[in-house]
């Protein structure tokens, strides 16, 4: 197990062995089940204490790979602010929250993925709820990487 500072960030490398012993697998990770997720923060904790690398008022992205040997590489960096992150039922229901004006008081990116639309926010938009559902987002990149982000202008005009 290794622990590194890189930047704002922290990167901890966990071997084939170490992800065995704690029941941890690249192809199985979830970020949303509580018994792995506490096992990353415990990792976190024990890299806080070898490194000083410090979260109390920040978010976290968190980024997970597969290494050569079999193990895990999770990349943690800071974000400075939390998005929150919502999904179109449809383009028509897209197109219906910009009629009803429920876009136009947001700060945020709308972006085009895999027929899909979704906005990034820096706060809740409560006004989209009959239009989108919220969803966790895990990392940033995930869903803007092979995105087309969509003009500014479609959420203001």
């Amino acid at each position: 197990m290794e622990f590194a500072r890189i930047g704002n960030g922290l990167e901890i490398v966990l071997s084939l062995r170490d992800s065995q012993r704690l029941g941890l697998a690249f192809d199985t990770f979830d970020f949303s089940d509580e018994k792995q997720r506490s096992v990353l923060w415990e990792l976190v904790d024990a890299a806080r204490v070898e490194t000083g690398f410090d979260t109390p008022s920040s978010h976290l992205s968190v980024h997970l790979h597969a290494t050569r040997e079999g193990g895990m590489r999770f990349c943690l960096t800071r974000m400075r602010q939390k998005l929150f992150a919502y999904r179109f039922f449809s383009f028509d229901a897209l197109c219906r929250a910009k009629e009803a004006g429920a876009l136009k008081s947001l700060e945020g990116t709308l972006y085009m993925k895999d027929g899909a639309f979704f906005l990034l926010c820096p706060h809740r938009a409560r006004a989209l709820s009959e239009f989108a559902a919220p969803f966790t987002l895990v990392h940033k990149a995930a869903l803007t990487e092979g995105a087309k982000r969509l003009d500014a202008s479609f959420l203001s005009g």
